[in-house]
């Protein structure tokens, strides 16, 4: 080929491509357009002993020229913007928008920013130890009550600017819900932040929780049961006793959910009596009225504790005079009542309350 020819073709290609990238660039710069993106905001490296006590916006909207290619790349990327506050001082800072941890595609061209400048105000940091309340919300299963709620740990630091710190008396939970639970529970939950200044921190941000039920009783009180004369010791018949008062009113209680249909016949009530040491005594001496109930049955209370039990036989009789016990004619000392053993036995101290003369006995 001659050589005026290559140089020829040589030249055309380059005047091609030339025009191409002529054409391209007419092209892009015809594509370019203004969008806002909005890019969440955040603060980083505030100096430690300071805290902001001032809003501070969440996202800054930046208006960006960009080619359709760029939005689309903008849009999945979802760019992130940081402003180091490391040189913040106590009052009011000032720091300007970059967009440099935007990391924007080449060619993205950055207009404005809305806003342009973070202000805010900042405080030094005061603490504060506070007690933790549990906030409780509902009721347990009917067969059950609350007995105690437990939390761990049960102060709270607060952290925060003085005038702040001098508003908080106490941090309560968020809600504990205990509706329709039937055992003791353990839980975590958190403080309860939402009432409190943003300008707060509160620590811990978990706290434990221990929610102890008991059972819910069912109480029933029986008017003139009649006490039972037992003698043991001697041969000395029921009939030679005499005691006073005769009837008792006895007070019990059960578990709601034992379901007991409960009668005062399955409820035994008795003295014991000593004949030989009845006789020591000159014929006259109290004693406790002891009950015993049935399974899963507690004693409450005894009305009268004591009864007063008088031989008149045995006034001024000398003990040894008192015919001894054969076996035949007394009761057995510890029996139960309706086949229950005699450690189902209640009674109260007859030293116990002596000024109305009863006592009433924990249900619980």
């Amino acid at each position: 080929m001659p050589a005026k020819n290559l140089r020829n073709n040589i030249l055309s290609i380059v005047v091609s491509l030339g025009l191409s990238f002529c054409l391209w660039m007419a092209l892009s710069g015809q594509d370019m357009s203004a969008v806002d993106i909005t890019v969440p905001l955040e603060l980083a490296n505030l100096p430690s002993d300071l805290v902001i006590k001032s809003d501070v916006p969440t996202s800054v909207t930046f208006q960006v020229l960009a080619n359709t290619a760029q939005v689309r790349f903008l849009a999945d990327r979802k760019p992130h913007l940081w402003v180091n506050v490391s040189s913040a001082r106590e009052g009011n800072n000032i720091f300007p928008i970059q967009t440099d941890s935007l990391d924007l595609p080449r060619g993205v061209q950055v207009r404005k920013s809305s806003p342009s400048l973070i202000e805010f105000e900042a405080a030094r940091v005061t603490s504060k130890i506070v007690p933790i309340r549990p906030v409780v919300r509902g009721h347990p299963d009917p067969a059950y009550e609350l007995a105690s709620v437990i939390i761990e740990p049960d102060t709270a630091m607060v952290q925060g600017p003085q005038e702040l710190m001098d508003e908080i008396e106490y941090i309560s939970t968020i809600p504990i819900d205990i509706d329709g639970i039937n055992n003791d529970a353990n839980l975590v939950v958190r403080p309860a932040l939402i009432d409190l200044d943003p300008a707060l921190m509160v620590t811990p941000a978990e706290i434990r929780v221990f929610v102890n039920l008991d059972e819910r009783m069912a109480e029933k009180t029986f008017t003139e049961m009649p006490i039972a004369i037992e003698v043991s010791g001697s041969n000395l018949p029921n009939s030679a006793i005499v005691m006073e008062p005769s009837m008792a009113t006895i007070s019990v209680a059960w578990p709601v959910s034992a379901r007991l249909g409960l009668e005062a016949s399955a409820i035994k009530v008795r003295v014991q009596v000593d004949g030989r040491r009845l006789a020591e005594e000159g014929g006259e001496m109290e004693l406790p009225v002891l009950v015993t109930p049935p399974t899963n049955v507690k004693v409450t209370s005894i009305e009268p504790v004591n009864v007063k039990i008088t031989a008149p036989g045995l006034i001024g009789l000398s003990p040894k005079a008192v015919p001894l016990d054969t076996g035949s004619d007394s009761a057995p000392a510890e029996s139960g009542a309706e086949g229950q053993p005699p450690a189902q036995t209640s009674a109260i101290s007859p030293t116990a309350n002596t000024a109305s003369g009863r006592m009433t006995r924990s249900s619980q």
